[in-house]
């Protein structure tokens, strides 16, 4: 996995946590994963620019790490997370995430599918069936209940998450589910997650859960 914080510098042979830096090595390796913008360190905070009108900020305070956003000199306060490997993980999936347009090839042919077993045939195609399930709760997949007619997600542990989708829209979500967490999936392998930290918090990496992370009361200040 990137390493992303280093505390290497010392002071009177102490470390200081108000000196904790990042390392250029990390700064490297982010800079290698997310290719389409800008990342600088400024003022002891790691900023990504997106080069349109967001930025993207990751700081140590205290004891916990805090994810910020800016757009147009209003930031937004997103989360704070006190685990380190899981604050660098989740900061270059939130950084990638908010910058990639993903593509969903078939989903005009998925606009006229009524039938599951129809679309399950594309999705063969398009080799997703490692992904999802079908009537078959399995974890680690997007799953499909023809019975229920629901998406869920189920973690490593066994929890279960609804994800929400218009009547007439849940083949599109299904299959728009499917690409995000096979994107997710080759993006951990891209980071080398040894630790697996990303199997773990799959499912707030991927945004249906908040464990590991406290949501920030959408704090907004004013950049100064």
């Amino acid at each position: 996995m990137i390493l992303w914080f280093q505390s290497n510098r010392r002071k009177n042979g102490i470390c200081s946590e108000e000196m904790i830096m990042f390392d250029n090595e990390y700064i490297s390796s982010l800079k290698r994963f997310i290719s389409n913008v800008e990342i600088v360190l400024r003022n002891n905070k790691l900023q990504a620019y997106d080069n349109v009108d967001m930025t993207y900020i990751v700081e140590k305070r205290e004891d916990e790490f805090f994810i910020s956003l800016n757009e147009r000199g209003v930031i937004l306060e997103y989360c704070k997370i006190r685990n380190k490997e899981l604050a660098q993980l989740y900061f270059a999936i939130f950084v990638k995430r908010g910058v990639t347009d993903f593509e969903f090839p078939l989903m005009t042919l998925i606009n006229d599918i009524e039938d599951i077993e129809i679309l399950k045939e594309y999705l063969t195609r398009e080799q997703l069936d490692n992904f999802y399930s079908v009537d078959s709760r399995t974890k680690g997949k997007i799953n499909f209940s023809s019975e229920l007619n629901k998406i869920y997600y189920i973690d490593a542990s066994d929890n279960e998450y609804n994800l929400f989708s218009l009547p007439n829209r849940i083949f599109q979500t299904f299959y728009a589910s499917i690409v995000k967490l096979k994107t997710m999936k080759e993006w951990l392998i891209q980071l080398n997650d040894a630790n697996g930290l990303g199997d773990q918090y799959e499912a707030t990496l991927l945004g249906y859960s908040s464990e590991g992370l406290s949501r920030s009361a959408l704090f907004v200040t004013k950049e100064k």
